[in-house]
């Protein structure tokens, strides 16, 4: 089929740049392709060790005519994009001598985890983390048998149920602003 050889070409060559789709949703084609590309980049800079330090942060040479002939944006545009990248805290950028430009991106992933599903992941496992922690301590307190709770296996069973691919329950900030005192309250064992 011919299609499958026009499949072929377009993943033939090494100069691709994925893009999630649900990056698109929240910011514009500019602004998606410029961090879809910078986030490769970044890490192949830090693995050749090929970066700077501005504040305890690491920087990467960012290089303006390069990323036009990768990419198609040209300079203006890619100022643009990012700027926008910039107020969004997805990345910083830094001025070296003769006008040199070096990027640093956001390793936070909550970040982008806040910005793509209207909530942390990361977050929420560390919080629910702790609450199992609480509650496994509240009941050996209460119980002579030592109680382990498998808090990974725990968070396997959500994320491959309902609550994760809900994207209407994001609303679960509750859970990190939760208290010792308050869960231990509301266990009955």
């Amino acid at each position: 089929m011919s299609i499958e050889r026009i499949h072929k070409l377009l993943n033939s060559s090494r100069n691709q740049i994925k893009i999630n789709t649900d990056l698109l949703k929240i910011m514009d084609t500019d602004e998606a392709i410029l961090y879809s590309f910078l986030v490769p980049m970044f890490q192949k800079n830090l693995k050749q060790q090929d970066f700077r330090y501005f504040n305890d942060d690491l920087f990467v040479p960012y290089q303006t005519e390069l990323i036009e002939s990768m990419t198609g944006l040209s300079a203006f545009k890619q100022r643009n994009a990012l700027n926008r990248l910039q107020k969004k805290n997805l990345l910083k950028v830094k001025l070296g001598q003769a006008r040199t430009k070096y990027v640093s991106i956001n390793e936070n992933p909550c970040v982008l985890e806040k910005m793509l599903y209207g909530l942390s992941y990361s977050a929420f496992e560390e919080a629910f983390a702790t609450c199992i922690k609480v509650i496994e301590k509240q009941a050996n307190k209460n119980n002579s048998n030592r109680i382990n709770i498998d808090s990974k296996y725990f968070l396997k069973c959500l994320k491959n149920g309902e609550l994760f691919n809900n994207t209407e329950l994001s609303e679960l900030g509750w859970l990190s602003r939760v208290h010792e005192d308050e869960i231990c309250d509301k266990i009955c064992i």
